[in-house]
């Protein structure tokens, strides 16, 4: 068994530090792209829809819902190659619930944009912090969001490029947010241009941001650049 040292909590206390920051930012960024009423994330689509029609649930209530349920989407794809440690996940579901919530008391304070500019600027500024969030708790490195582990299970079973899963993953998860959306509210609802933006835009926002800030957040978290 390895021997736990100093470095070893300090280490691992970072990890889960940025890993934290980072899921609340996308958090963050979810919100933003809801005050901008141009669509949200392909991730947070359902959630968001149910949110609004089954109202005694919050967003984040329907998010750890909904997540919990792509770890169990997990377990079916994967079978027997499902890795005990993946039902960590469902922790990570529940705790990044919170953070949405939190979030959106805080994106609360905030005034909803009127002018569609404005309103298309929001939905910059969430990719921006979405970009962001996911660039640190990929640096971190210690668990991945159900959704993204969705998309792993995909790749593993299928053996398709992870590029193609997503995209398969992502139409789908719209899909369904615009069918729920039409049976409850007979228009659309959360999913609009933004949805659009949001899930092509965020790669293209994050390879600058990895440019500038990958390296000295790599060192700071893993004392080293690779």
């Amino acid at each position: 068994m390895e021997k736990v040292t100093k470095e070893k909590v300090w280490h691992w206390t970072k990890r889960l530090i940025v890993y934290l920051i980072g899921m609340f930012l996308v958090a963050v960024g979810i919100n933003i792209a809801i005050k901008s009423n141009l669509g949200i994330s392909p991730v947070s689509s359902i959630p968001y829809v149910l949110s609004l029609r089954f109202t005694s649930l919050t967003l984040g209530n329907w998010t750890t819902i909904v997540y919990c349920v792509f770890v169990l989407i997990q377990l079916a794809i994967l079978g027997k190659e499902f890795k005990w440690y993946y039902v960590f996940q469902f922790a990570v579901s529940t705790v990044f619930g919170f953070f949405v919530d939190g979030a959106g008391l805080l994106t609360n304070l905030i005034p909803n944009p009127e002018h569609y500019v404005v309103r298309v600027l929001f939905v910059f500024i969430s990719m921006l912090f979405i970009a962001l969030g996911i660039m640190l708790y990929l640096d971190a490195n210690v668990m991945s969001m159900p959704g993204e582990g969705v998309t792993v299970a995909m790749t593993k079973r299928t053996k398709w490029q992870l590029s193609t899963c997503k995209m398969i993953f992502d139409v789908t998860l719209v899909t369904i947010a615009i069918t729920l959306s039409l049976v409850f509210f007979h228009q659309l609802a959360g999913v609009r241009e933004g949805t659009v933006l949001i899930a092509f835009g965020v790669g293209i926002v994050m390879k600058p941001l990895m440019k500038f800030l990958k390296k000295p957040i790599h060192t700071w978290v893993h004392g080293k650049e690779e």
